[in-house]
């Protein structure tokens, strides 16, 4: 057959009816766009993740504390390594300021936020010679200094542990830049000096670097980490390492977002399929009779395949075009209103464009063919019977059908209308169980991502765990402390009575934190003991790796021995919700510590400190029996005191070991709407100058625009779902009605009322509706079930409310829709005859 009679029989087909052509291209084309909006969005929210946690905590996936020049040199020629940054502490000047070689790379890796100003000079340039400097702002401003000048400076450097390495005196420096304050710590001043001088001193006194490392790729970093920590000996110290769980977690979530939208891609395959397939199959079956006259009219059945599949290659064409552009400006107005939003002030506005990324075209155009193929393969199986003896036996089953109603009368007519609807019903039952399983996947998708957890609210979870109160101070950082051995700084009890005696503060708990203490388990005792968790066998394996690292000699025995830090806080009931313990040394212990330890509620164990190192027993050493009280998963008192070492306690149990307390953090309940004016009167007290204040809600914001938009991209392609349902029943009881109008027309013809009519499309509907609840219902249990074994959805009440409204909507959607289609038909006149 000529391919132009076949185009020109396209064409005549899809004008002949155009309101139909119309409709389905618009379907199709929404189709399109919901491909294309879904994987911009998943792609979007995936680049603002990372970018915001690049921001917020740096490109570097992990840093390494003290290490030697010799081992930089080893990551660097790491092949997974992509970049090296260095930090090397100079030491401090007399009045504590503090100074530090750093070069490009590590610069370059630093936060946008935490570190916003070493990022350029703001006045200069960087220092180049051994005798430049470049000093922050409040450096310059407190000594009225001006760029040009020169300095002469005495630095000493302590080391980890608070012992002198080295005192340079009379060292003349020339000021050559300056640079803004640390953002969020305006009183720290800070001098960065030349590669040059750092080399000199390491080679004179020796010394090692901070080093900040980014890897390449997404894929096994925290695999990676472990393999560099081993390669320069740093399994035995945590403290050494500090991985950037920030952009390791956004990292971990960009491969779940891969994962989602990979499945989204896969359930909008699916449900396409089966839309677009009942779409043409409606719209071909209506032309049995037409395609029966062309094969009698010499196509053959190559000929008719051609026409089909060239009739749903155009409406798919027509429809990536519309789709395109649809999906274009509904972009545009998704990335403004719910992207944009998740972005913070700090990034740059090329990092994410409001365009239709060219990948996301791709996998469009790809996934447009894979639903093509079945639709069209489908498609063409169906019709494979079509010859005009086929089409004539057709329409003489369904005349032989008709004449059985037309010797009815009255009330004989009305009894007949429940066999007719029975007929009916299994007449058209292959449509009506392809609708069927579409609304039943659209629901099941519906109830899924209704109460599926994505993680969205973490942030917010992690800030009502560091800042459980109101607002927060906090002074020093237990890292830089332990590391660079710098003085630590702490909150006298005059200053906490202050804050507590400020009329607008409700209720104050504070923590005071002694450091070098230790957990200490003869070994041989540890293995024969019991664990009372149920671990499965890789993490046991983890924790005796983990275990082995711990080992040290005491006297002739071996003991696992962990470094701990405790945390004594006024008012531990508070913590545990005022339950008191049965000992007064009651403690609130990791889950890490727990699990090390073979330690549960309620166990007794011993606290020992620092002068057991070295020692010949554990009778030499200073030592506390204390209680587990409680277990949480990672202990959490502020963002720069976070640990699985840091263990709670009550301020008697920390004086056994020291009767000075350093209490670094104070938690501060407010008073409903007095928390501007307690901002302002801290802000104003000069005892807490050093100190960083922090406010819950302030922290929150942020979490919560991003907490709002994640929520708002899962509701929206929840009503995507309520549309494709509704959307596909709608369609298949339209086409399903209007195929049946002759039918419809000659019941009326011989005495079937319009009453009576409406009573029998309500049957339909109610038995669509019934059969569509039942599978509904099962597929809930079985959703049910499948949460209690894995509560993978938590589902609560408001889940089994949620059952309910999804269940009573389908029904009155299946029982109504049917109805208003059908008065449609009425009062378009479609179903009485009409004389010519």
């Amino acid at each position: 057959m000529n391919r132009k009679k076949v185009y020109k029989l396209v064409k005549g087909y899809l004008l002949k009816d155009k309101r139909q052509t119309v409709i389905i291209g618009i379907f199709l084309s929404i189709m399109v766009a919901i491909f294309l909006i879904g994987n911009q969005m998943f792609h979007n929210v995936d680049q603002v993740n990372i970018v915001n946690a690049q921001a917020l905590a740096g490109k570097q996936h992990v840093k390494y504390y003290d290490v030697p020049v010799e081992q930089a040199k080893v990551i660097e020629e790491l092949p997974y390594v992509k970049s090296v940054g260095k930090l090397f502490d100079i030491g401090r000047l007399e009045d504590g300021t503090g100074l530090a070689y750093e070069d490009n790379k590590d610069k370059e890796l630093m936060a946008e936020v935490a570190h916003k100003n070493i990022k350029s000079v703001k006045q200069g340039h960087w220092a180049q010679k051994k005798d430049e400097v470049v000093f922050t702002e409040n450096y310059m401003e407190l000594y009225h200094l001006k760029i040009g000048e020169t300095i002469k400076v005495t630095i000493n450097k302590s080391d980890s542990l608070g012992n002198l390495v080295y005192t340079v005196k009379n060292l003349t420096l020339r000021i050559v830049g300056i640079i803004d304050n640390k953002p969020g710590f305006t009183d720290e001043k800070i001098g960065y000096v030349s590669k040059e001088l750092s080399e000199q001193y390491i080679k004179e006194y020796g010394g090692n670097y901070l080093v900040s490392v980014e890897l390449k790729g997404k894929k096994n970093i925290d695999k990676r980490i472990d393999e560099i920590t081993k390669k320069i000996g740093y399994t035995d110290s945590a403290a050494k390492v500090n991985k950037n769980t920030m952009l390791i977690q956004s990292l971990r979530d960009s491969w779940s977002y891969k994962s989602q939208s990979i499945g989204m891609n896969l359930i909008l395959w699916l449900i396409c399929i089966l839309v677009i397939y009942n779409i043409f199959n409606n719209r071909f079956e209506n032309r049995r009779k037409e395609y029966g006259l062309l094969r009698g009219l010499g196509f053959e059945m190559k000929d008719l395949r051609q026409l089909i599949g060239s009739e749903i290659a155009v409406f798919m064409i027509i429809a990536f075009i519309a789709g395109l552009c649809e999906g274009a400006i509904v972009n545009k107005l998704i990335y403004k209103k719910m992207i944009f939003a998740m972005l913070e002030q700090y990034d740059k506005s090329h990092v994410l464009t409001s365009n239709i990324t060219f990948k996301s075209i791709i996998i469009t155009v790809i996934m447009i063919i894979l639903v093509c193929i079945p639709v069209s393969v489908g498609t063409i199986i169906r019709m494979k019977n079509i010859t005009p003896v086929n089409i004539m036996k057709e329409t003489i089953d369904k005349h032989i059908r008709v004449s059985q109603f037309r010797k009815k009368r009255n009330q004989r007519v009305k009894n007949n209308l429940y066999a007719y609807t029975l007929i009916m019903l299994q007449k058209n039952r292959k449509k009506r169980n392809l609708t069927i399983v579409i609304m039943l996947l659209a629901v099941t998708l519906i109830c899924v991502m209704a109460y599926q957890r994505n993680g969205s609210d973490n942030g917010i979870k992690y800030v009502k765990q560091y800042i459980p109160e109101d607002l927060q101070l906090s002074v020093g950082n237990r890292v830089e402390e332990f590391t660079f051995g710098r003085d630590s700084a702490s909150f006298s009890p005059e200053s906490i009575e202050k804050v507590r005696k400020i009329p607008s503060v409700k209720n104050i708990q504070t923590y005071a934190l002694i450091n070098d203490l230790f957990l200490c388990t003869k070994k041989d005792e540890l293995d024969k003991k019991e664990r009372k968790d149920d671990l499965d066998k890789e993490s046991i394996s983890e924790i005796e790796d983990a275990e082995k690292h711990h080992i040290s000699k005491i006297g002739k025995d071996d003991y696992v021995t962990f470094n701990v830090i405790i945390a004594a806080t006024n008012d531990i009931g508070k913590l545990l919700h005022g339950e008191k313990g049965k000992s007064t040394h009651g403690v609130i212990l990791s889950d890490y510590l727990c699990k090390m330890y073979k330690l549960t509620i309620g166990d007794k164990f011993t606290i020992y400190d620092s002068s057991i190192m070295g020692a010949e027993n554990l009778d030499a050493a200073k030592s506390v029996d204390v209680e587990v009280l409680k277990t949480e998963g990672l202990t959490v008192l502020a963002e720069e005191y976070i640990g699985p070492n840091i263990i709670i306690t009550d301020e008697e149990t920390a004086k056994e070991f020291s009767d000075k307390l350093d209490y670094k953090i104070i938690n501060i309940d407010v008073k409903d709407g007095k928390e501007g004016q307690t901002l302002y009167k801290l802000n104003n007290m000069p005892e807490l100058s050093d100190a960083s204040i922090r406010s819950a809600k302030e922290s929150m914001k942020s979490f919560e625009e991003s907490n709002s938009s994640q929520e708002a991209i899962r509701y929206f392609f929840i009503i995507l779902l309520i549309a494709i349902a509704a959307i596909t029943y709608i369609n298949s009881t339209f086409a399903n009605l209007l195929s049946r109008v002759k039918e419809l027309s000659m019941l009326h013809k011989i005495g079937v009322s319009v009453k009576e009519m409406y009573r029998m499309i309500l049957r339909e509907g109610l038995s669509y509706s019934m059969t569509s609840v039942t599978l509904i219902v099962f597929m809930q249990i079985v959703l049910f079930i499948f949460d209690r074994c894995t509560e993978r959805f938590a589902i609560d009440s408001g889940m089994i409310y949620l059952f309910i409204l999804v269940d009573a909507g389908v029904l009155i959607i299946c029982s109504v829709v049917p109805m208003i289609i059908f008065t449609y038909i009425h009062h378009k006149n479609m179903i009485y005859v009409r004389k010519k």
